[in-house]
């Protein structure tokens, strides 16, 4: 399934331009995943396209201008953990004829659609917080997530809440999710919350350039806390680092190597 060739690239980024923002619709998705012919032939018809795009398996967002995955203030209602909404932009990619087509409507996209999706690449956009959307009752069979480059931060404070939310939180929920790459968002800075968002499947994660990643205490902590961790910010984790994680962290489990 291509996903040892996707953890092997953890991490990597090219220079394409970002567009401006955006938020989430169907027709972006669409644009971006499916071919330009399927979307001329069904530009009338959302239906059929909503169909197409639930059977998705790989997801590809990157480099769409995504400011958030929920709906923002005015773009309407839905449920947190599985609404996304309206997008002003669609990808370069997509020809002039699909791209007047797609532009006629902007259809908001409810994220529970993508139920099917295992790898979905959310890379270079300027999402500051996933709000809860990507988690277990949205994308249940979730293995891999590419997340570099975007401005994810673990210091700003949810509009709704009191309390401080962590911006990957809802990840905790996937009990497929394996390969996660976090890279180049620099205001992630506390170890601490991290490890309360990340399943116990995670296998690879990258938080390299990273606030938190210069932390003594970040590589350590995330081997001890997680067993099935096999490689982190691309440098495999060995039998006797782990062993070495929990004894400086207080941990005398048996290694499950």
């Amino acid at each position: 399934d291509g996903e040892d060739d996707d953890a092997d690239s953890l991490g990597s980024v090219d220079d394409e331009e970002t567009p401006a923002d955006a938020t989430l619709s169907l027709e972006m998705v669409c644009a971006k995943n499916l071919p330009p012919d399927s979307l001329r032939d069904e530009a009338e018809d959302a239906e059929s396209l909503a169909s197409a795009v639930e059977r998705l398996e790989h997801v590809r967002l990157d480099r769409c201008g995504l400011v958030s995955l929920l709906p923002l203030p005015g773009d309407g209602g839905g449920d947190p953990a599985s609404t996304a909404s309206e997008s002003s932009a669609g990808p370069d990619s997509v020809n002039a004829t699909t791209a007047h087509a797609l532009s006629c409507r902007q259809t908001p996209l409810l994220l529970g659609s993508l139920r099917n999706v295992s790898s979905l690449y959310l890379q270079k956009n300027r999402l500051v917080s996933l709000g809860g959307a990507v988690c277990a009752e949205t994308t249940p069979k979730l293995r891999f997530l590419a997340l570099s480059d975007n401005a994810l931060n673990d210091t700003t404070r949810d509009d709704d809440s009191k309390q401080q939310q962590h911006p990957l939180r809802g990840l905790e929920t996937l009990p497929r999710l394996m390969y996660l790459d976090c890279s180049g968002n620099v205001n992630l800075e506390s170890v601490a919350s991290l490890l309360s968002t990340l399943p116990s499947s995670i296998a690879f994660c990258d938080f390299s350039h990273c606030a938190l990643s210069v932390s003594d205490a970040y590589r350590p902590a995330l081997i001890a806390s997680y067993d099935a961790l096999k490689q982190v910010d691309g440098v495999p984790v060995t039998s006797l680092e782990r062993r070495e994680a929990r004894a400086l962290l207080g941990d005398e489990g048996e290694d499950g190597d």
